[in-house]
């Protein structure tokens, strides 16, 4: 998984912006208008605010300050972030899967409804739109200079009620979307986290959908204090965070991490680039729980955190009086040694620290 819509500070500058595309017959009309800015009920924790909207494709990127003309912040992995949310929608109105399997198989690329409807180009075009305008009225309202922001976007069709307004219907002419976009200043990731096996894996997990966020809920109903994320487990096989995608470093310095099953997020697919490049051996397939007595390291990773270690795990185990407690697993996520020079440095480093470190210098 690729975001985090889990924590939120007390009081954040958040603005709530939503835009309208509506298409027919050689109509294109677009309106976008701020919603709320500031504390508000709508504006506040992402979470929350997806909550409180009905179900669509979203997803959860941060800014980052680039561009050729160095126009301020912009969406990392903008094109990545389109193609999940468009792709999460085509999955969530025409898939017929059962939501008790994997769905299978991509959707055309070709229009969305009926004909003469509207086309996909133009629907991420539009998405592109709405980042930049949200974006910089963001800066506007609370004068922020060149700041990371994180970005909760959220795909709806047009005629889905949002609680306050309905942004048309489709017809045998005309469709429309309305696309949600909830700014607010990027919070410093924790280097190390404490994690805890429970709870099933997903059902629909290549779509990325707001309705996760409702279902999760009873997972973490049962989350230990002081636990940054739950992973996902079922019959011994580890598949993903809640938020975040799940590797680890076995005996033999392998790093395993769930080949199916899980949402493919942007920051997962750096790892395996930066591993590859790194000479770091690297197996898809389920680390399995009761192998984490042999684990040298784990990490999760996703848009928000980018890479975390684990430095400790709550698991299960059966208590000798009969039932389940909770077991603790401590890892060592410190450098193995100190650094005398730098032909040394794969050697006085663990393997999540030259991940970290190879990501730092290559990720934009």
């Amino acid at each position: 998984m690729a975001d985090d819509v889990t924590a939120s500070p007390p009081q954040p500058a958040v603005l709530v912006t939503t835009g309208v595309l509506t298409g027919g017959v050689g109509v294109e009309e677009v309106r976008l208008s701020i919603v709320s800015s500031g504390t508000t009920n709508l504006a506040s924790s992402p979470r929350a605010w997806l909550l409180a909207l009905p179900n669509g494709a979203y997803t959860v990127a941060r800014t980052t300050t680039g561009g050729v003309e160095k126009q301020g912040p912009i969406v990392h992995l903008e094109q990545f972030h389109v193609n999940r949310l468009v792709d999460s929608h085509l999955k969530l109105h025409k898939s017929t899967v059962d939501w008790k399997k994997e769905g299978g198989g991509g959707c055309d690329e070709g229009v969305i409804g009926e004909p003469k409807a509207l086309s996909l180009p133009q629907l991420r075009a539009f998405i592109g739109r709405v980042w930049k305008d949200s974006i910089q009225a963001f800066s506007q309202n609370f004068k922020g200079k060149n700041e990371c922001l994180m970005v909760t976007t959220l795909v709806l069709d047009g005629d889905e009620d949002d609680g306050e307004t309905k942004a048309g219907t489709h017809s045998d002419n005309q469709c429309s979307f309305r696309v949600w976009a909830h700014v607010r200043r990027m919070m410093p990731a924790k280097q190390s986290v404490t994690v805890q096996f429970f709870g099933n894996p997903r059902r629909l997990p290549k779509a990325k959908l707001s309705s996760w966020v409702r279902e999760r809920k009873t997972t973490e109903q049962h989350k230990l204090d002081g636990v940054d994320e739950m992973i996902l487990v079922e019959r011994d096989r580890i598949y993903e965070g809640l938020t975040s995608n799940f590797f680890v470093v076995n005996h033999e310095g392998v790093i395993e991490t769930a080949p199916t099953g899980i949402l493919e997020g942007a920051m997962r697919e750096f790892v395996l680039e930066s591993c590859s490049k790194l000479g770091i051996r690297v197996v898809q397939r389920f680390p399995k729980l009761s192998e984490i007595g042999s684990w040298k390291e784990a990490f999760i990773t996703n848009t928000v955190k980018k890479i975390s270690s684990v430095d400790t795990a709550w698991v299960q185990a059966e208590s000798s009086e009969g039932g389940f407690q909770w077991k603790k697993k401590e890892f060592s996520t410190c450098q193995k040694g100190s650094q005398k020079g730098k032909g040394d440095e794969h050697n006085n480093l663990t393997t999540i620290e030259r991940i970290r470190r190879h990501l730092l210098e290559h990720l934009v």
